[in-house]
């Protein structure tokens, strides 16, 4: 009674789930619920039985199965192997775009900072070179005069001929 009791409570707890879900599960859990149901009918029938202990040794698939199951499960594995390499090349991919976007921005941010300050300068100088204007008119456009002749003729061979002038 008790052995034909223990399949069928083996087989209503199994019934409703896949071989990978036995199998994987665990035991310990399993075999407590397997002691509860069985003590709770022997106490039912009340024929002086207690379940004391309940051990589950292994749990596998049929030996017809055996060898493709655990392909599938290698399989698994291998799924899952890859799944986290790819996982790990992602994060890395992922990383060095961010690492390349920041880079992009800080340069992006540097060149924006030279540039607003050599537009400052730049104003600067004009709004000097208008202050001198209009303080000394003549003065600085004799001078802006010279400034010109020394860019134009800074790095040509000057020959200055006319009379009264000493070799």
């Amino acid at each position: 009674i008790l052995n034909a009791r223990a399949y069928s409570v083996i087989t209503d707890m199994t019934i409703g789930t896949t071989l990978d879900v036995i199998i994987s599960e665990d035991r310990d859990k399993l075999a407590v619920m397997i002691e509860n149901e069985l003590s709770d009918y022997l106490d039912s029938i009340k024929i002086g039985i207690a379940v004391v202990d309940v051990v589950i040794e292994s749990i596998h698939p049929p030996v017809e199965v055996a060898a493709i199951y655990q392909k599938a499960i290698s399989a698994e594995v291998e799924a899952q192997a890859e799944k986290s390499k790819a996982e790990g090349m992602a994060e890395a991919t992922l990383s060095y775009a961010y690492m390349n976007r920041n880079s992009a921005i800080k340069i992006a941010e540097a060149d924006q900072y030279e540039r607003i300050g050599s537009a400052r300068a730049e104003v600067s100088e004009f709004t000097a070179m208008v202050e001198a204007n209009n303080a000394y008119p003549d003065a600085f456009k004799y001078y802006k005069y010279l400034e010109t002749l020394t860019n134009v003729f800074s790095k040509q061979r000057l020959y200055i001929l006319g009379e009264d002038i000493d070799e």
